[in-house]
């Protein structure tokens, strides 16, 4: 007999970076043999801002207008930690009523968020009735943002010592409805997705993360949650009111795909749950404090519990109009950049369910 040796071959694709599936402007490059994925590589680049530099160039009270924009379908949260970052150098004490119009804005934006992702993993996979479900129900919370703000995307909301504008006249009703409208239809979701035998075909036992592996990547947030961790801002380093609110942290069991959709469905209801804890209880009384123009020297730290993960900002101020260093955590950065460990081996088929089930923001990644 005559020993021959195979011959291999590879074949290397470029995902992107105008791809739909990567949700935004981002390249993996695989290599495949045949169908599975033996290799890849993230390159970013595509859609880079300088948002760190450009905020070093601004006043502070200009800079909240830029961070809306790094995520934008997330946007309060975005300008909520550079707040947070500010007033803990000042040392300001924001008035009570503007702390739960915090809780109440940045939850409805959670839950506006959350469906943007649901719309856009239908579409990666195939369900296209879900796209326009997500795009029909995000609509109503929209419409609750833009009457307490006056915009639909970019809040501008926050501001040092408190928020820009009050709760108007009838935002309590416009709210219920909205939340009644959502949560009529996460039955509807629910078929859809998590007892969709096709959709569990695409998803379950899809790149099972295990909780000790999530920690040691840095996850946070849904992701971390999936894999059985219960961490959560909100509840172990709770800020503004939160600790007086009554709700519950969802986690997966196995850290695949389908848990990461299934925590954020669970997480909908309980931010449902939240806000309506909030419009019964905000108090009443001033909802801004006046602040200092500019921090005076000094460092800080604001994190806030974003709809992906910790959210982060390190800020050092030197006592000047203008902030001497400012550095974003983004947990979709840590999150898609830890993919290529997790992929090595899976089919190129399942290579969006799993990129998509990350929900990252090209935004905040690539800032």
């Amino acid at each position: 007999m005559v020993n021959m040796q195979q011959e291999v071959r590879t074949l290397t694709i470029n995902v992107g970076p105008q791809h739909p599936s990567t949700h935004g402007p981002m390249d993996v490059i695989v290599t495949i043999e045949g169908e599975t994925i033996i290799n890849a590589d993230i390159r970013l680049g595509y859609i880079h801002r300088g948002i760190e530099k450009l905020c070093e160039t601004r006043y502070y009270f200009q800079i909240p207008a830029y961070l809306s924009r790094l995520c934008y379908v997330s946007g309060m949260f975005w300008e909520y930690g550079f707040v947070r970052a500010v007033e803990e150098i000042m040392g300001v004490k924001v008035p009570e009523r503007a702390q739960w119009l915090r809780v109440i804005s940045c939850e409805l934006t959670r839950i506006a968020s959350h469906l943007i992702w649901l719309a856009a993993y239908a579409a990666d996979l195939g369900l296209l009735t879900g796209l326009s479900w997500g795009l029909r129900d995000r609509d109503r919370i929209i419409d609750a943002l833009e009457m307490l703000t006056g915009q639909r995307m970019m809040f501008t909301y926050m501001v040092f010592g408190g928020v820009r504008y009050d709760m108007p006249a009838g935002f309590q009703d416009t709210v219920e409805k909205s939340l009644k409208y959502v949560e009529s239809h996460l039955p509807d979701w629910e078929k859809l997705t998590i007892e969709n035998p096709i959709f569990r075909a695409r998803t379950e036992n899809l790149v099972p993360v295990s909780a000790s592996y999530a920690i040691e990547l840095g996850w946070t947030g849904p992701m971390l949650r999936a894999c059985g961790v219960k961490r959560d801002l909100r509840r172990d380093e709770p800020y503004d009111v939160y600790e007086t609110l009554d709700f519950e942290i969802p986690t997966g069991k196995r850290g695949d795909t389908l848990d990461r959709v299934y925590v954020r469905i669970e997480e909908i209801k309980q931010s449902i749950k939240i806000v309506r804890q909030a419009i019964k209880r905000i108090p009443s009384g001033p909802y801004q404090h006046r602040a200092l123009l500019y921090p005076p020297p000094g460092i800080g730290y604001g994190y806030v519990e974003d709809s992906r993960g910790e959210c982060g900002y390190f800020v050092v101020s030197d006592g000047t109009p203008r902030p001497y260093r400012v550095k974003i955590r983004s947990p979709a950065y840590v999150h898609v950049m830890s993919l290529p460990k997790l992929i090595k081996g899976i089919k190129l088929a399942d290579l969006y369910a799993v990129l998509g089930s990350f929900d990252p923001c090209l935004g905040e990644i690539d800032r």
